[in-house]
């Protein structure tokens, strides 16, 4: 699929919520702050507009991220967001409906009905009936600003809060290759429209309590190195959440953290989830390295750097390091 620049869909996006009643904002499924921030900064614009709208995400939005405005606005219940009938839904920060866990929702809407995609994924699809994807993008919030900025909106400092979060959370504070000029750039046009860096980083970054170390700890002890692969690897088990009473929010920042070890092309956490799956994070800072393949043979997908996939199984520890392997 040959991507969209994100400049030429500025007018259609502009022109279909223009002509929308009702406005449906679809989050991904385990929603980041990327999702959530663009979902956060539309919901803060269009509300500005006393616009019929609503968010909807299969999974509840983690407590950590209640900071950005309108999370309220949030529903879980695909009987709800169906029965919402939207005449336009956008769908941000998702390769593809099933990712994004709507596709169900999407496909009982009745005609006429658009269908918006914004994503910086490598391996989105093109699903959507106007497709805004950038790939050279830091975040998904980064094109929500630059639509706003294009359609002539002046930005909030609602808006401004959600948009600087993903770009945040996506850049692991400006500290992944993924980082550009352009980002940056975008960074400063949010400062300067009401947000902060430090009420971001209060919130997602400085939030980690005594037993959340400790359980921490207990992950960086597994840590395995294959110096023929040059992976590091480690490994989370439910049990670990569950003697510290945690849920597995508080260890998302595990596989950025390994990303910063020397002599390491690929670092993999492997996390256990409820029902018997396992949910794999790779993160990599060589250039020529590209994990969105990785996760891609897995049935997962992402970013040349930083990419996941989700398997069923259980997890073991070999020679190599940690791995899934069926049950």
């Amino acid at each position: 699929m040959a991507m969209v620049v994100v400049i030429n869909q500025a007018p259609k996006i502009k022109k279909a919520i223009e002509g929308a009643k009702k406005i449906l904002i679809v989050s991904h499924q385990k929603p980041d702050g990327d999702t959530l921030g663009s979902a956060s900064a539309l919901l803060a614009y269009l509300k500005s507009q006393n616009r019929d709208c609503l968010g909807f995400c299969v999974s509840p939005v983690p407590q950590n991220y209640n900071y950005l405005p309108h999370m309220d606005s949030f529903t879980t219940s695909r009987q709800t967001a169906k029965n919402f009938n939207p005449d336009l839904t956008m769908v941000v920060d998702s390769g593809d409906l099933d990712y994004a866990g709507a596709k169900d929702v999407v496909t009982s809407i009745l005609e006429p009905h658009i269908l918006v995609n914004i994503d910086h994924h490598k391996t989105n699809t093109g699903f959507g009936d106007i497709n805004c994807v950038d790939v050279e993008a830091a975040s998904t919030t980064e094109i929500v600003l630059r639509l706003f900025q294009q359609m002539g909106i002046k930005v909030s400092d609602e808006m401004a809060v959600g948009c600087l979060t993903g770009i945040i959370t996506d850049t692991n504070s400006f500290t992944n290759p993924n980082t550009r000029a352009e980002t940056l750039n975008s960074a400063g046009d949010l400062l300067s429209a009401g947000a902060t860096i430090t009420t971001v980083n209060n919130q997602l970054i400085k939030n980690k309590d005594l037993k959340t170390l400790k359980v921490w700890g207990k992950i960086l002890s597994r840590l395995t190195y294959d110096p023929e692969t040059k992976m590091a690897s480690t490994a989370v088990f439910l049990s670990d959440l569950d003697e510290a009473q945690i849920d597995d929010e508080a260890v998302d920042g595990v596989a950025n953290f390994l990303n910063s070890l020397g002599d390491v092309k690929v670092a993999l956490v492997l996390k256990e989830m409820p029902g018997g799956m396992v949910k794999g994070s790779f993160r990599t800072n060589d250039d020529f390295t590209d994990v969105s393949e990785l996760a891609k043979l897995l049935g997962g997908g992402g970013h040349k750097k930083a990419a996941g996939f989700s398997l069923p199984g259980k997890i073991t520890q070999t020679q190599a390091g940690w791995q899934v392997v069926s049950n």
